[in-house]
């Protein structure tokens, strides 16, 4: 439950995400689907945050926002009862 939230407000919260994110690791994360969406996020921040110095940062979080949003809806298909989707 708190890896979720952390993640969330990483995603959401910017000012948290710009606090937090240097002290994290994915060492600290024990579920493994939110240790994988944490690791794409991570890097993706990495990434842009050194190209973009002095930018607005905005654009960024909207992006991985998609970006967490793509790879829930993955993760909750690949999980999803193949008999439920049948019944559809």
């Amino acid at each position: 439950m708190i890896e979720h939230t952390i993640l969330s407000h990483i995603v959401y919260n910017e000012a948290y995400a710009r606090k937090v994110i240097p002290f994290l690791k994915t060492e600290y994360f024990q579920d493994s689907n939110i240790k994988e969406v944490y690791t794409v996020v991570d890097s993706f921040i990495k990434k842009y945050t050194e190209t973009m110095q002095d930018q607005n940062i905005y654009p960024i979080f909207s992006l991985m926002v998609f970006v967490v949003f793509f790879v829930g809806v993955l993760w909750y298909v690949k999980i999803m009862d193949k008999k439920e989707v049948e019944r559809s």
